[in-house]
């Protein structure tokens, strides 16, 4: 059976599309050696699956659920731009957040808890609450960042209330991404 290749996260994409759209436009131009997300399709990833057995899916719902006890509903905003692994190397470009971060960690680890229990491989680096807006094509990426993009925020507040156990196809064009299961925090 061919294997599907999956992760975990919250969609945050739709509703902060507008301000992406002009924050990666800004950013095309001065940075092209770079594939930059769709605005409205950048999600805040909680866990990569990678390439799992379908059967396997079961126990993964499983533990997400069990993982997702007892959270309720986080509030962010946008705050901060920056690179990892570092603006000198840059191969990622992240949006931060601002809001229920140490809860948001509480969760990760919560949930990466229970997954671990039912034999998921876990990152074992820290996780750093971001959305990804970019990924570096080659080794080398050159260009000047406005100055004003060190300093991105968008103050307005989105409600994080859901998970959503993702399928990843990739293309050449892209990947594209079917929701699987859907998670309601603080129902769970």
């Amino acid at each position: 059976m061919e294997k599907i290749r999956a992760f975990l996260a919250a969609d945050f994409g739709v509703f902060y599309q507008q301000e992406l759209e002009c924050l990666i436009r800004s950013l095309r131009r001065k940075i092209p050696q770079v594939r930059w997300a769709a605005p409205g399709k950048v999600h805040l990833t909680i866990h990569f699956f990678g390439e799992i057995d379908p059967e396997r899916m079961t126990s993964a719902e499983a533990g997400i659920r069990r993982g997702l006890k007892g959270f309720l509903p986080m509030d962010f905003s946008l705050k901060g731009f920056g690179a990892f692994p570092s603006m000198r190397a840059p191969r990622v470009f992240w949006v931060g957040l601002e809001g229920g971060n140490e809860e948001l960690i509480r969760l990760k680890q919560s949930v990466d808890r229970e997954l671990d229990a039912e034999g998921f491989l876990i990152e074992q680096r820290a996780f750093r609450p971001h959305l990804t807006i970019g990924r570096a094509r080659g080794r080398t990426v050159t260009g000047t960042i406005p100055e004003p993009v060190f300093s991105f925020s968008v103050p307005r507040k989105i409600r994080m209330q859901e998970l959503i156990l993702y399928r990843s196809d990739l293309s050449r064009d892209g990947a594209s991404h079917t929701p699987l299961y859907v998670f309601k925090i603080g129902t769970e």
